[in-house]
C-alpha cells in the first residue's frame, strides 16, 4: 500500500520492452464538465453565509470529527480523565448506533407487514446480537471507567479539581444512561423479531 506501481511486481501486461520507458509517461487528468456551463446562470454565494463544514445541522459525520472533537470538553479535565477525553467518540459512537437501530427497526417493520420469509430477518437478528454485545461491552467500559489502569479524577484531588470531576461524572453517566438506553432497545428489537419469526412461521404451516 502507498509505494509507486513500478516497485511492484510486473503484471502480464507491463511488456518488458515497455520499462525502460515507463519513465517518459505522463499521466493527465481528463477534466469532464456539462456543455456550455459558462453560459449557466450560477446563483452568487452569500459571503455572510457559514461554512457548510461546521454547520451544526451536519454534526453526525466522521468527516467532522477531527474539527469539533472536544470543542465542548474541559481541556484539563481531559489531561486528568481518559474516559472524560474520549466522551466525545463515545457519544458519537452512540448517536451511529441509534440510527442504526431505526434502520433495522423498520426494516423488521417492513418484513413482518410483508410476510417476507425469514431469510432477512434472520439477518437482522445475527446484526442485532452482535450489536447488543458491543453496546454491552461498551456499557461495562463505561461503568468502570476503563478499569483500575486508566486515568480518571479521583474524590480526593483538590476542590478545584473536584468540580472538574463533577463535570467528568456528569458526562460519563449521561452516556451510561444513553447506552443503557441503546442495550434495552436492541434486546426490545430482538423480541419483536422471535415475536415476527414465529407469526411468520404459524401462517406458512397453516
Amino acid at each position: 500500500m502507498g509505494r509507486d506501481l513500478y516497485e511492484q511486481s510486473l503484471g502480464a501486461w507491463f511488456a518488458k520492452s515497455a520499462q525502460g520507458l515507463a519513465g517518459n509517461y505522463i499521466c493527465l487528468p481528463v477534466i469532464q464538465h456539462p456543455q456550455k456551463l459558462a453560459n449557466l446562470d450560477t446563483p452568487a454565494r452569500d459571503n455572510g453565509s457559514r461554512d457548510t463544514l461546521h454547520d451544526p445541522r451536519l454534526t453526525q459525520n466522521a468527516g467532522l470529527l477531527p474539527l469539533q472533537y472536544g470543542a465542548s470538553l474541559d481541556r484539563p479535565a481531559m489531561l486528568a480523565d481518559a474516559m472524560y477525553a474520549l466522551s466525545d467518540l463515545v457519544a458519537f459512537a452512540a448517536s451511529s448506533e441509534k440510527q442504526f437501530l431505526n434502520m433495522i427497526s423498520a426494516q423488521i417493520d417492513r418484513d413482518l407487514r410483508l410476510y417476507q420469509d425469514l431469510i432477512e430477518l434472520s439477518l437482522c437478528k445475527i446484526l442485532l446480537d452482535e450489536h447488543l454485545k458491543s453496546t454491552l461491552e461498551t456499557l461495562a467500559c463505561l461503568r468502570s471507567r476503563g478499569g483500575a489502569n486508566w486515568p480518571h479524577i479521583s474524590g480526593d484531588r483538590v476542590e478545584a479539581v473536584r468540580k472538574k470531576g463533577q463535570t467528568t461524572d456528569n458526562t460519563i453517566s449521561d452516556l451510561i444512561v444513553d447506552y443503557q438506553a441503546l442495550v434495552d432497545e436492541t434486546e426490545f428489537l430482538i423480541r419483536r423479531y422471535i415475536e415476527g419469526s414465529e407469526i411468520i412461521t404459524s401462517r406458512a404451516l397453516l
